[in-house]
């Protein structure tokens, strides 16, 4: 019973990531325009993707050798003021531009990040790409809020006790024995020699 009270204190914390953690996702087999993938994401309940910290690019660059194209994320030039913003409207304040970019040519208003590299371009928003969404609501802070880490010790928590429930009915533990798993684990698994003898003393 050690190993599972370690169980229970160390788990929930590992769930925390989980809970705070990136959801980025990459259309590697769906070609778009700019304005198509922003709908495609959005259509979704996602963003195209905002990757603002080096946490983030990162992240992306671990589904960057799942495509063999280019793909869009959420960075374009906003026409109202000339700058880059993502599309929440926010503006930029990292970057992983690769050499020459980005570039402010007529048209050339939107941000694709290369397959080979992972670095950033700007180019025609019309071009067909492959494009990566996120989900806005599992964004990645460098600060864990209380909230955050009480989610993630409840979900910890859930798993865990789903978890001894489970091993104890495939092990047929002595927490089965006078319990509801009792009838539980006869339904799934058969009654056991020492249920049968309790039964008939």
């Amino acid at each position: 019973m050690d190993t599972y009270a370690l169980m229970v204190f160390l788990l929930p914390w590992l769930f925390v990531d989980i809970v705070k953690g990136n959801r980025f996702k990459l259309h590697h087999q769906q070609v778009a325009s700019w304005a198509e993938a922003k709908s495609i994401c959005e259509g979704q309940g996602y963003v195209l993707a905002k990757v603002d910290s080096q946490v983030d690019q990162n992240l992306v660059q671990k589904l960057v050798p799942y495509t063999q194209r280019f793909f869009w994320i959420g960075l374009y030039v906003n026409l109202t003021n000339g700058k880059f913003s993502w599309t929440d409207g926010s503006l930029l304040d990292y970057s992983n531009w690769a050499t020459g970019f980005p570039g402010l040519n007529l048209g050339v208003a939107c941000t694709r990040i290369r397959n080979f590299d992972s670095r950033w371009e700007t180019s025609n928003c019309t071009s067909r790409l492959n494009f990566m969404c996120e989900d806005p609501y599992h964004k990645t802070s460098n600060v864990v809020s209380t909230s955050t880490k009480l989610r993630g010790i409840f979900l910890g928590l859930g798993v865990i006790g789903s978890l001894l429930v489970v091993s104890c009915l495939l092990l047929q533990l002595p927490c089965c024995r006078y319990s509801v798993t009792q009838k539980i684990a006869r339904i799934g698994f058969g009654t056991r020699d020492i249920d049968r003898k309790l039964m008939v003393s």
